[in-house]
């Protein structure tokens, strides 16, 4: 399976008013798309969180080795590296 995904890395006075670390997009090609918006670092990992209904962990990315572990909601357990696109 091919992901398209977009991290976004907040800023650190962000957590002024979030307590989120970033946000994630992830798309996989004429399918679906999904949104993650509380992903909280953890040294070089980031931990992905479902907030709704309820926070619930659902998988990290490694800023180190650029490898994504993730229950997506649709489509069962992912786990791959990641290649940066032009």
């Amino acid at each position: 399976m091919t992901l398209y995904m977009k991290l976004e890395e907040y800023r650190p006075w962000v957590r002024l008013w979030s307590d989120s670390d970033a946000s994630l997009n992830l798309e996989a090609p004429s399918q679906w798309v999904d949104y993650y918006e509380h992903l909280e670092a953890i040294g070089d990992q980031l931990q992905i969180y479902e907030t709704y209904p309820q926070k619930a962990l659902r998988g990290n990315f490694s800023r180190l080795s650029k490898t994504l572990a993730l229950d997506l909601k649709v489509g069962g357990l992912f786990d791959g590296e990641c290649k940066t696109m032009n």
